[in-house]
């Protein structure tokens, strides 16, 4: 049952986006894979998050941190010396 649940690397990938505010359009360009490509990716990651939308599995995934929350990786940039 364990492996059913797992994200595959692609899917992660597609979460991130989701969770930065991508559309399934900017999703597809951004990984040079087409909409239905994406659409797909999306639903198998509804279903193994157990989920009915972008925002559930984006919420979802960062609290099995699966990826991190968003203002984490702004804020660590934020505090970089090359911030301007």
């Amino acid at each position: 049952m364990a492996a059913k649940r797992t994200l595959s690397d692609r899917q992660v990938v597609c979460l991130r986006l989701v969770n930065r505010g991508l559309s399934n359009q900017e999703i597809a360009e951004r990984l040079s894979i087409t909409l239905g490509t994406t659409k797909w990716h999306l639903h198998q990651i509804f279903s193994k998050l157990n989920v009915r939308s972008r925002t559930a599995a984006a919420a979802a995934a960062r609290r099995r941190r699966i990826i991190r929350y968003r203002w984490q990786s702004l804020r660590q940039h934020r505090l970089s010396p090359n911030f301007r």
